[in-house]
């Protein structure tokens, strides 16, 4: 004896609609909170590095304050070709 045609009823069949349907969004909600994860690890190293340069900044402007009198220049230069 072989079985050639098997039908599964409505029931089972949706049973396993519903059961792919689930694990999609359980895959999708997965995928959500794992790209929220990297976001949050994205903001913290983009904040460190700010941190950082700032904390740079701050010092090298202790030790010589050359940088804003080179801006002051180049902030004039750009008034004068506007002006100019």
């Amino acid at each position: 004896m072989s079985i050639v045609d098997l039908v599964f009823g409505q029931e089972f069949t949706r049973a396993i609609e519903n059961k792919q349907i689930a694990q999609q969004q359980a895959e999708r909600a997965k995928f959500i909170v794992e790209k929220a994860l990297q976001e949050k690890r994205q903001i913290i190293i983009r904040a460190t590095g700010e941190a950082k340069a700032a904390e740079y900044f701050g010092k090298s402007m202790q030790e010589s304050p050359a940088y804003i009198d080179l801006k002051r220049i180049e902030a004039a230069r750009e008034i004068s070709k506007m002006l100019g």
